[in-house]
């Protein structure tokens, strides 16, 4: 299973990216923890909620470092992990990928809702610590769901090893076809 160069190129940037927003989001944790004053308080509560979600998806991301392989004779497009998730088998990459793709669709969830909180502080009218908790809390729940759904959906359709092998030439010509 030799890695070719763009599989190398993609778990560098990958991996890179995900190093830098672990430190950032640690960084941005420290100081919702430390210097968050009470009158930002439930403010606070999105952005500490935004920062974990971003922590576990630039994680999750390291980990599974996700390569797409289409057949266009049988229009089939297959997942190829070349992460760390590969030594621990296909299942932990799934997990790896679902957790990756919906913490990025939790973070904008998350963001559109700081939004709102911001939007509403301008017309002087506030959301309170519980009202935030319960959103928040929503906004994971909803969010869990579909991902149980998605990881489920995952693995009912999952190829074996072989077909993802097999699918693998097909990919790099589209990839360098015109840019050589």
């Amino acid at each position: 299973k030799m890695l070719d160069e763009y599989d190398l190129l993609a778990q560098i940037f990958t991996i890179s990216l995900s190093f830098l927003g672990v430190f950032a989001n640690s960084m941005l944790l420290l100081a919702i923890k430390t210097r968050s004053s009470q009158a930002f308080l439930s403010y606070s509560t999105i952005l500490l909620n935004c920062t974990v979600v971003d922590l576990a998806a630039s994680v999750a991301a390291a980990l599974s470092v996700t390569r797409l392989a289409s057949v266009p004779s049988t229009s089939t497009t297959y997942v190829i992990f070349t992460g760390f998730c590969t030594t621990a088998g296909r299942f932990h990459c799934w997990l790896s990928h679902v957790i990756a793709s919906q913490m990025w669709t939790t973070s904008n969830y998350f963001l559109c809702f700081a939004f709102v909180h911001r939007f509403l502080s301008i017309k002087k009218r506030t959301i309170t610590q519980y009202k935030t908790i319960v959103i928040a809390f929503s906004i994971h729940l909803t969010n869990s769901i579909s991902a149980t759904a998605l990881f489920a959906l995952f693995l009912a359709n999952d190829c074996s090893a072989d077909d993802v092998m097999a699918a693998r030439p097909n990919y790099r010509p589209i990839q360098s076809s015109n840019f050589e």
